[in-house]
């Protein structure tokens, strides 16, 4: 007499089998496509007298990278894959043949954003840059490099517009508020506050002459000093009475202001520590307010000061 469990086994080892069929028949799927994409790179027409091979480069300097971030990358976790962008695959096809040629070390890239989109760039660039070292590591493939070096969760997630990607789950909603009760709010003594003029306004400081960068150095103090001194009216506030119960404007606070050394190579810098003192705060809002007065203020004042209109 069989046993109901015997059969149950027996249906979850041929059910294990089918599934392993379906990733095999999957695993098979991808690389027939990947070698059709790689011979419709391969087959592409070109100019026939002039070819990668033949120019004789044997090192490449890419500016934003950024733009090569879509290389081709299958993974098993969700939205963590890239399907592929032929410009990506180009530049990859390229340093693996200067590699083949030259040595490992045959590329230097730039970027202000390493990191655009997913973290699986983060594994992108390094192929890019250090193929060798992953293989030294034993690392061949995105999921494994993911095991090494990071961590999955999950997490709500905000898009660019300030909504979530998608709507959280219950379980999503109770863990962030969680994380959040957990978060200790830790008092200050001070911010550190950074006024750096518009790239114009820098470039105009270091190619000018001596009247026009002195003009730039005066209306930039002249533009850090108001805008702190709109801090001190809008955003100094304290607390008094038990519990905090009233909120109560300051007296102002304590600020001071210093320069890096400036060169013709360095952009015209003011950095501003303003440190408040125990028990007073800022206003919600007033440190990114402020991020964006202060350029305002800077161009309206050199161009009084210069004679010239403002763009």
């Amino acid at each position: 007499m069989h046993q109901p469990g015997t059969r149950h086994s027996a249906c979850g080892v041929r059910g294990g089998d089918r599934r392993g069929r379906d990733e095999r028949q999957a695993h098979r799927k991808e690389l027939l496509s990947l070698e059709q994409t790689y011979k419709d790179l391969t087959d592409k027409p070109r100019d026939a007298g002039i070819t990668f091979e033949s120019t004789g480069i044997d090192y490449v300097v890419v500016d934003e990278v950024h733009d090569y971030k879509n290389l081709a990358t299958e993974s098993s976790i969700q939205d963590a894959r890239i399907a592929g962008a032929g410009r990506a695959t180009d530049l990859h096809m390229k340093l693996e043949y200067l590699r083949s040629r030259h040595g490992d070390r045959v590329v230097t890239v730039a970027t202000a954003t390493p990191l655009a989109n997913s973290i699986t760039e983060a594994y992108v660039m390094q192929r890019y840059l250090r193929p060798d070292l992953l293989e030294n590591a034993g690392i061949g493939h995105f999921d494994a490099w993911v095991a090494t070096f990071g961590q999955t969760v999950t997490e709500m997630e905000m898009a660019p517009t300030a909504t979530l990607k998608r709507p959280a789950t219950d379980a999503e909603v109770a863990t962030h508020f969680s994380q959040m009760g957990k978060a200790p709010r830790q008092p200050v003594a001070g911010y550190d506050l950074v006024f750096t003029p518009v790239k114009s306004v820098s470039v105009l400081w270091a190619l000018g002459d001596m009247d026009t960068s002195e003009r730039v150095r005066e209306a930039h103090n002249a533009a850090w000093q108001a805008t702190v001194a709109w801090l001190e009216t809008e955003a100094g506030v304290t607390r008094v009475g038990a519990g905090g119960v009233a909120q109560v404007d300051t007296h102002g606070f304590v600020a001071t202001a210093f320069d890096p050394i400036c060169t013709p190579t360095l952009p015209c810098r003011r950095r501003c520590r303003a440190s408040t003192g125990s028990g007073v705060r800022w206003t919600d809002g007033c440190c990114t307010r402020s991020a964006l007065r202060h350029p305002n203020v800077t161009t309206p004042l050199l161009s009084r000061r210069s004679g010239t209109a403002s763009a």
